[in-house]
């Protein structure tokens, strides 16, 4: 229950920032925008994994010596399960890469981070977990692109001063 509320605070606090508040400058980027950014992805992923490990895990079953049949009936829903929140996360990466034209790089290295922590835990889905994994990378990339091409220029003209001219100003003739 404390996820899903944080995990609300989070997002409202997410949409605000992505809406009403661009950032002028890097400060305000490094500073305001990215700890909110892997705060938000941070916290859909403990959404997710609190739901799984309510609902999902092995112990909270019995074991297979008391009915087989059942025990591998309830563990094959959850592979399922497991399945469903990966690829949440994964439409979560998804979103986070198109939602702008600049994506939000810093959420979607967050959510690739945590499915590849997913990997070397020893998830359910070992196999789904991976092929999300380096599928979310192609997500960072893409929001490393954005980034690249419409924030870069500014926080660098802001960073290293103005642009330099070859034209005199009186006369407009090249120097």
């Amino acid at each position: 229950m404390f996820s899903i509320f944080s995990s609300a605070v989070a997002t409202n606090t997410y949409f605000i920032l992505k809406t009403e508040h661009h950032s002028e400058n890097i400060y305000d980027e490094v500073l305001v925008h990215t700890p909110i950014s892997m705060l938000q992805a941070w916290s859909t992923f403990l959404v997710v994994d609190s739901a799984f490990a309510a609902f999902g895990m092995k112990d909270n079953y019995p074991t297979p010596t008391i009915n087989p049949a059942i025990a591998s009936e309830v563990y094959a829903w959850i592979e399922v399960y497991a399945i469903i929140a990966i690829l949440a996360l994964e439409l979560a990466a998804v979103v986070y890469a198109f939602a702008s034209p600049e994506g939000d790089f810093v959420a979607n290295v967050t959510i690739t981070w945590v499915l590849y922590g997913l990997t070397r835990r020893g998830s359910f889905a070992p196999f789904e977990t991976k092929c999300a994994a380096l599928l979310s990378v192609v997500f960072v990339i893409k929001s490393a692109h954005g980034f690249y091409l419409h924030k870069y220029p500014v926080y660098r003209r802001q960073l290293f001063g103005g642009e330099v001219s070859l034209e005199s100003a009186e006369d407009g003739r090249v120097l």
